[in-house]
């Protein structure tokens, strides 16, 4: 199919000034008055109503004869296939079809969606694998030395505390590169399997590749504040078990990682729509950031709670994945340290596979909650029904 061109003209440019959502934010403005502009529908007051009706009486063998045999207006039937050109409907969509229309984005394009997430994530997870051997090396001295007090619970605490740590500071960081990277590569394609189109992995590419270091500074800076926050918190728990303040280690622990939740939450809402942003709209680094906080102020809510659910789906799905790869690792290794290079590997592979499916799945939702709040807000949805109509 013809591709819509990017860049000046497209449809997702960001409107000069907010345009008047006719209440897409409380739910109305969804009928026709909605979907009217530009489309050849009739205007509100060509409607026949008790204002227009002929005087007399009407006939009580046909009181819809009337409406029934109205013509349809000129353009009326490409305004309705308009409205649902692709994997979704052109207007501000329910929970269910943000979670449908990933599904249906994904088997629209499988080859791209699929086959660059990965090849991005293979490479992801041995960074991943290498690093986390090479961090929890160090840190399993420095918990050793400081966890002392605790009598047979010393390795206990320092291996486990050494392990999971070292999994926190070379996962997140890693992880959440990926995921920007990746979110801004699907995002094409999604937007192109909103009107009908499907995008090639060197057209995608090909408009991903000039904002890629936006892309993965956006997701640094986005990272570095959980690592801090992180070490702060570890550095607490070094200090209170050298000092064996046990009651101090197990409050700061429990607060530490209430807090340090609430806020990888709350800040992982608030930026969510920024890579699709900097993608879509070619905005830089800065602008992409302050345009996709404001994109997101007054929808957190909305956007945490099918986020929620795409996560538990998410989550699932995951599970099915992993729990075949603990049991052969299990059978194969029996004996092994988890952080030895032979259950590294098997591990590494199940984290592929699983990491593969769910990244496909919340970007092309990431994807369809950035395209769904500018229908609400600024009427895109018009503009992707005349880029649809263009193309056609």
């Amino acid at each position: 199919m013809t591709s819509t061109p990017e860049g000046t003209g497209s449809p997702w440019t960001q409107p000069s000034q907010p345009q008047d959502a006719g209440g897409y934010g409380t739910g109305a403005g969804w009928g026709p008055a909605h979907a009217a502009p530009g489309y050849g529908a009739p205007v509100q007051g060509a409607q026949p109503g008790p204002t227009t009706a002929p005087p007399g009486p009407v006939a009580p063998s046909s009181p819809a004869a009337p409406y029934a045999q109205a013509a349809p207006p000129a353009g009326y039937a490409t305004m309705q296939a308009a409205l649902r050109p692709g994997v979704v409907p052109l207007r501000p969509l329910t929970v269910g079809e943000v979670l449908d229309g990933a599904f249906r984005a994904v088997r629209a394009n499988p080859g791209v969606m699929f086959g660059l997430t990965a090849v991005v994530v293979t490479v992801t997870v041995v960074v991943q694998a290498v690093l986390q051997w090479y961090v929890q090396g160090l840190l399993a001295g420095a918990f050793a030395n400081a966890f002392t007090g605790f009598g047979e619970l010393d390795e206990y605490f320092a291996s486990t505390l050494s392990s999971s740590t070292a999994q926190f500071l070379t996962t997140t960081p890693t992880l959440g590169v990926a995921i920007a990277v990746l979110t801004g590569l699907l995002i094409v394609s999604v937007s192109r399997s909103v009107i009908g189109q499907r995008a090639s992995a060197g057209e995608v590419w090909a408009k991903v590749r000039p904002h890629a270091l936006a892309l993965v500074g956006f997701s640094l800076l986005l990272n570095l504040v959980f690592v801090l926050v992180t070490a702060l918190i570890v550095g607490l728990v070094v200090v209170f078990a050298a000092a064996d303040q046990i009651g101090l280690v197990v409050l700061t622990v429990v607060v530490g990682l209430a807090a340090l939740t609430v806020l990888s939450v709350w800040l992982v809402v608030r930026t969510i729509l920024v890579p699709a942003v900097l993608v879509l709209e070619d905005q830089s680094l800065w602008r992409g950031i302050v345009r996709g906080w404001r994109l997101t102020r007054g929808s957190f809510w909305r956007l945490f709670g099918v986020l929620a659910l795409a996560v538990i789906i998410v989550v699932v799905v995951a599970s099915v994945v992993a729990v075949p790869g603990a049991f052969a690792t299990t059978l194969l290794f029996p004996m092994a340290n988890p952080t030895e290079l032979g259950p590294l590997v098997v591990t590494s592979v199940v984290t592929v596979i699983a990491e593969t499916l769910s990244t496909v799945f919340l970007a092309a939702v990431i994807a369809l909650q950035y395209i769904d709040v500018r229908m609400r807000r600024e009427g895109l949805d018009v503009a992707l029904a005349r880029a649809a109509a263009d193309a056609s």
